[in-house]
């Protein structure tokens, strides 16, 4: 019995120092962007830049952007510098007005743990939301149908 309960004190103790070892839960998430993920920008940039939480394989790690028709705009590969090592960048061609969509595949330098995802950007001037555009529409049919109401009554009262 002694024995048993050393091999589960070694064991809680192993388990509580796992969360503590630094590298051992490692992955590049998405932590930022320049645009901003949801953002709305007047003109398209030239370069998208992402940042993530850990390290990047600067060998493996892709950014791509399409365009507001799906086509990818990617301009040239993907960087990772020795001195920004957790930032990925890509040249981009413009493609106007619409939204664009970054998708990334991101291997962790330390242990080549790959994470993947998507985010978009907007550009061009800002649409009305659609209730906006909805309460618009309510209001311009209540008035032509208030108009053509009093129209016809003063038609039937005139003859």
């Amino acid at each position: 019995m002694p024995r048993m309960a050393a091999l589960f004190l070694a064991v809680i103790m192993v388990l509580s120092f796992a969360p503590a070892a630094p590298g051992a839960w490692a992955h590049a998430h998405y932590a930022a962007s320049n645009p901003d993920s949801g953002a709305r920008v007047s003109t398209a940039p030239s370069t998208v830049v992402v940042t993530f939480d850990d390290d990047l394989d600067p060998n493996g790690t892709v950014l791509t952007v399409l365009g507001p028709r799906s086509q990818n705009l990617t301009a040239g590969k993907t960087t990772v510098t020795v001195e920004a090592p957790r930032v990925a960048a890509v040249n981009i061609t413009p493609a106007g007005s619409g939204t664009y969509t970054v998708k990334w595949h991101a291997i962790a330098d330390d242990d080549k743990a790959i994470t993947e995802g998507t985010f978009t950007f907007s550009v061009g001037a800002a649409f009305p939301p659609a209730w906006l555009l909805a309460l618009i529409a309510v209001v311009l049919v209540a008035v032509v149908a208030a108009g053509l109401f009093l129209w016809s009554r003063r038609r039937r009262e005139a003859a």
